[in-house]
């Protein structure tokens, strides 16, 4: 970006920023900590996905330090240094020694060759054991779910089902934040008073991620998916409902609740239904549709707007798109899954 002499170069750069950067890091972050993790799997995924809080509490202030001090296009160069000298290396350097260590985790599960015999009593007690242990193990990936293609995910009903779910959170949060110059001057409020809320929205979302993982691995993201939007849901109605200005701190507080716990609610969920053989794609596909509400609701928002709606009725209507889609995903864990 910081030599682009084109707005189509500027224009490949952000896609690839976005593709890549945001978008493909943190698919594929998620992914393998739900494919490779199975007990521990939703405290894999929170810890994972506590990049994006930190960022998102750290980075804005220290991106326009750096700007003011070096320029824009020096800090682009600065930044894309750090990518390419430190983390990258970085990266190569953690996948090689987890590669090591689960090879090395994987040698201490072989079991002996078919001629191979055992010399003393203590090598058939431990080759007693090791059969016991392949069992167990057997026995688990039985008792895992069967792996869906992302063919039969679009022909299950309960997919459908929970659409409005997907597509809610983004759809809620990105409306709101994208108009929340006009909300301030709705409120009455200042829009200092309203950016320092996100500092209450980074620590709740550190603070539900943590607690989500635990939970997962304790209740199951199947039990907890229709929940993790009511956070979001009740600040929202606040919103509606009152001009305080701590209601505002309260609706980014309950936001980064909901957006902490669909880390590993959301994250682990897929496995759980629909298993880890393709759960890259299957992720991709909610993760599309995800950004895909995300990029309906400015529209949607100014749309209303522009026709005299006030932000207080968009918000009741916000309210209700929560309700519905969270009924709607509490059924489809109670339907039965399409024949396959």
């Amino acid at each position: 970006v910081f030599q682009a002499t084109h707005v189509m170069v500027v224009a490949v750069a952000m896609i690839g920023l976005r593709l890549c950067g945001q978008g493909l890091m943190t698919h594929i972050a998620v992914t393998s900590m739900a494919r490779y993790f199975d007990a521990d799997r939703g405290k894999a995924i929170s810890v994972a996905t506590l990049g994006f809080p930190m960022a998102e509490s750290l980075l804005p202030l220290t991106v326009v330090m750096v700007t003011a001090s070096l320029g824009w296009r020096d800090a682009w160069l600065l930044w894309s240094g750090a990518v390419a000298g430190v983390l990258l290396p970085l990266s190569v350097w953690l996948l090689q020694r987890s590669r090591a260590l689960w090879d090395i985790s994987r040698l201490g599960d072989r079991q002996p060759a078919a001629g191979e015999k055992a010399h003393t009593s203590e090598q058939g007690s431990n080759d007693s054991s090791e059969l016991v242990g392949a069992t167990e193990s057997e026995t688990a990936i039985d008792a895992s779910p069967p792996s869906w293609t992302r063919t039969e995910v679009l022909a299950d009903p309960r997919f459908h089902l929970m659409l409005p779910y997907l597509l809610a959170p983004a759809f809620i949060s990105t409306g709101i934040m994208f108009h929340q110059v006009h909300l301030v001057d709705t409120k009455g409020w200042t829009l200092e008073w309203f950016a320092s809320g996100f500092i209450a929205y980074g620590i709740a979302k550190v603070v539900a991620s943590l607690i989500g993982g635990p939970l997962v691995d304790r209740y199951s993201a199947r039990l907890l998916f229709p929940t993790f939007l009511l956070p979001m849901g009740f600040g929202v109605l606040l919103l509606a409902v009152s001009d305080s200005p701590f209601v505002g701190v309260a609706f980014l507080a309950l936001s980064g609740v909901t957006n902490g716990l669909g880390g590993p609610i959301g994250g682990a969920f897929w496995a759980e239904v629909y298993g880890t053989q393709h759960l890259g794609a299957i992720r991709a596909l909610a993760v599309s549709i995800m950004v895909l509400g995300s990029a309906m609701s400015p529209v949607m928002f100014g749309w209303l707007f522009d026709l005299g709606a006030t932000f207080s009725l968009a918000l009741y209507g916000c309210c209700i798109i929560a309700v519905i889609s969270t009924a709607l995903a509490a059924l489809a864990m109670r339907t039965s899954a399409a024949p396959r």
